[in-house]
């Protein structure tokens, strides 16, 4: 097909004309509506960082100062700042645009100025990037009145009243203590009426205490989730110090952080008459009220955080897991990262079922310990055995059932040292694993 040169003139001008749309025209019109838009906002972009914030209401003052990158509350109490809201101020006056100007201000009064909702100020080294006064809503709620600085009534956004007005209580840290959990290496807790515990944390990441000498393993998950209780508790209210006089001379319980980077932290909970609970952290002026599960919280003891597995072993080093009930028995051979059977012949193992069974294995954990002689799981319903390579035994476990009407078991395994109980359904679901191993391969 010939093209003629009249279409290959139209098709350079046409590419011509792209072109120079793309390279000149549309430039112009983005920097158009970007102008536009920035003269609807309220301020011009704040090209320097705030470091000052001044709120004016009627009665009450709130100054907030950024000092070492952290906000704190200048006055009315000296106190750290509750991010958020700081955050949450500075953003909505950024973004805020202007609905309409209403010119030059005539009668204040009628614009709910007089006196303001509130006067914000932002400032950055000295200088004002941002002042506004926050008069009344319109009648349809959907705007508000304001004065800028230079005079002019304009209506913006309610938003700025609600986050302008809010006590100033709210500006405050509503965290009872900052904890980075990660940095923890130990931690004390005392109860009243209880003997105090610490836990501590080895360089390889595990927990651990002391119990009359013996050394109890804290659970990988339920430790660190233990003190981010406390980082997550927050303040229901603000206390005169004055109304908790006394209240800390004998507390209802503490705990003390120990992290690698930062000094010792010490958090002290005074119980009222009322189930609530005072918290005052040492070296801190402020009492606060805590919105939280303290008496729950401040149950540290080995029953309530040592790990619970019965059996421990690492997967890669099983090489041989031998297991019997009454009336299943199996034995699993490990080459490579497949388990098999000892003798091929007699079938195939599904991999997927034989993953579960290990997971299950690994996750089995006992309910609480007992007071039993060590031959409590004899003769034994349940039998398990985990070998390495050369026999080394890795974790051995023995158990029966209770025979009483809660149906739980009675178990002891070689790593765990103790005699202690396990629901009937953790058993069941377990047996029911290697079935399923054993059905994939044509077992009984």
């Amino acid at each position: 097909m010939t093209i003629s040169n009249g279409s290959r003139v139209l098709f350079v001008v046409a590419l011509l004309a792209i072109a120079t749309f793309a390279l000149i025209e549309l430039p112009r019109r983005r920097d158009a509506e970007r102008a536009g838009h920035e003269a609807l906002r309220l301020f011009a972009p704040f090209t320097r960082t705030i470091d000052r914030i001044d709120l004016i209401r009627p009665g009450s003052r709130v100054r907030l100062e950024l000092r070492g990158g952290q906000w704190e509350v200048v006055m009315p109490t000296p106190d750290r700042a509750e991010h958020a809201s700081v955050a949450t101020l500075i953003d909505a006056l950024a973004k805020a645009e202007v609905a309409r100007t209403l010119g030059p201000a005539g009668e204040l009064a009628q614009y709910g100025l007089v006196p303001p909702v509130a006067i914000v100020t932002l400032a950055a080294a000295g200088d004002t990037l941002a002042h506004v006064e926050l008069g009344a809503s319109t009648v349809d709620l959907a705007h508000a009145f304001a004065r800028r600085r230079d005079g002019d009534i304009v209506l913006v956004p309610p938003s700025l009243i609600s986050y302008a007005a809010l006590p100033a209580s709210a500006f405050r840290d509503q965290r009872i203590v900052h904890v980075d959990v990660d940095d923890v290496a130990a931690f004390s807790v005392h109860r009243d009426g209880h003997p105090s515990v610490r836990w501590s944390r080895r360089n390889t990441g595990a927990w651990f205490t002391l119990v009359a000498g013996d050394t109890v393993t804290g659970d990988s998950l339920g430790v660190p989730s233990y003190l981010r209780r406390f980082r997550g508790m927050r303040v229901r209210a603000f206390v005169e110090t004055t109304d908790t006089a006394r209240a800390f001379d004998r507390p209802a319980g503490s705990i003390t952080f120990y992290a690698r980077a930062s000094a010792p932290q010490t958090l002290r909970f005074a119980a009222r008459p009322d189930g609530a609970y005072w918290s005052r952290k040492d070296g801190a002026p402020r009492v606060v009220e805590v919105d939280g599960d303290v008496a729950s919280a401040l149950d540290a003891s080995p029953a309530a955080l040592r790990d619970r597995r019965l059996i421990h072993f690492s997967p890669p080093r099983a090489k041989r897991i031998q297991i019997a009930t009454a009336d299943t028995s199996a034995v699993l051979v490990r080459a490579g990262t497949a388990w098999g059977l000892p003798n091929p012949a007699l079938g195939r193992v599904d991999p997927r079922a034989a993953a579960d069974f290990v997971r299950a294995l690994r996750a089995l954990r006992f309910e609480r310990v007992v007071d039993a002689a060590s031959n409590a799981t004899e003769p034994a319903a349940l039998s398990l055995t985990i070998t390495a390579a050369g026999d080394t035994l890795l974790d051995d476990l023995r158990g029966r059932p209770l025979g009483d009407t809660s149906g739980d078991w009675v178990v002891t395994s070689r790593s765990s040292g103790m005699v202690a109980t396990v629901p009937a359904r953790e058993i069941d679901a377990l047996i029911q694993l290697l079935r399923r191993v054993r059905t994939a391969h044509g077992g009984r």
